[in-house]
């Protein structure tokens, strides 16, 4: 039995959020129901704090053989998959790195026997991509445009093609912006046409999204009726990655809600 746990979980008030990134546990389902004052097992991949270049796991899914991680960096809020084999040595684990600026999101991935996990990854103006990692292989392929992703240095991790809905046509920058009531620095994404520049003084609109709440990240999907014609017409659609929402981990969460919520909006104001 595998279990996602964080701190807090057996802990009475999970307000300060310093510790609160999810951990993974491996348990025997004799031992259930947990008692958690005793532990939830044995450890296999600790937090943030410790673990994997400051990558907060997110969610997870099983299969025969292997443990699939969906995770968020708390640095910059890219995705990535980490693939673990169920076997006692531990060999053979591999990573599969997303761009920043764009949303991964598994697929139902219900085939305990399946031979790959499946994900797609979109922009607000790119359209989804499905791509296949092949677990024996160690390969990842696009179901949509049949080509195999490229690797990195290191035999183990994978760096998919940041594809483009136009590649001359759309650029996408993120940029951090600094609070000035606390000097944290915020994320911002920017997406714009190729021929504008977002950084000189300009008369093109900008639209700024934002959200930060309930521990959500604000980076949309694709979105035919809004960002891509937006941004065809020559505006600027800018996502505000603000405390409150899941951009950067547990820890960003818990500093922009209940009595921190002026941070969320301070935030705001300051990609503004």
């Amino acid at each position: 039995v595998y279990l996602l746990a964080s701190s807090s979980s057996s802990a009475s008030n999970d307000d300060d959020g310093l510790d609160d990134e999810l951990t993974l546990f491996q348990t025997h389902v004799d031992s259930l129901p947990l008692d958690t004052d005793d532990g939830f097992g044995t450890l296999l991949v600790a937090g943030t704090a410790t673990n994997d270049d400051d990558f907060a796991i997110v969610d997870m899914d099983l299969f025969r053989d292997v443990l699939v991680l969906y995770k968020r960096s708390i640095r910059n809020g890219s995705q990535r998959l980490r693939i673990i084999k169920r076997s006692d040595d531990g060999e053979g684990d591999c990573v599969v790195d997303i761009s920043p600026h764009q949303l991964m999101n598994p697929c139902g991935n219900m085939n305990y026997n399946a031979p790959s996990v499946q994900f797609n990854v979109e922009s607000p103006v790119m359209v989804p991509l499905t791509y296949d990692y092949n677990f024996s292989d160690q390969t990842t392929i696009s179901s949509s445009s049949l080509q195999q992703s490229s690797s990195s240095h290191h035999p183990h991790i994978i760096s998919l093609k940041e594809a483009k809905h136009d590649d001359d046509k759309y650029v996408h920058t993120r940029v951090l912006v600094e609070n000035g009531n606390d000097g944290v620095q915020v994320p911002l994404t920017l997406i714009h046409k190729q021929d504008v520049d977002p950084f000189q003084r300009v008369t093109n609109p900008v639209v700024l999204v934002g959200y930060g709440a309930y521990g959500e990240p604000v980076m949309p999907g694709y979105d035919p009726t809004v960002a891509a014609p937006l941004v065809d017409r020559g505006v600027i659609m800018a996502y505000a990655h603000t405390r409150g929402g899941g951009d950067l981990g547990r820890a960003w969460y818990h500093g922009g809600r209940l009595y921190n919520k002026r941070n969320a909006v301070d935030d705001y104001h300051a990609c503004a």
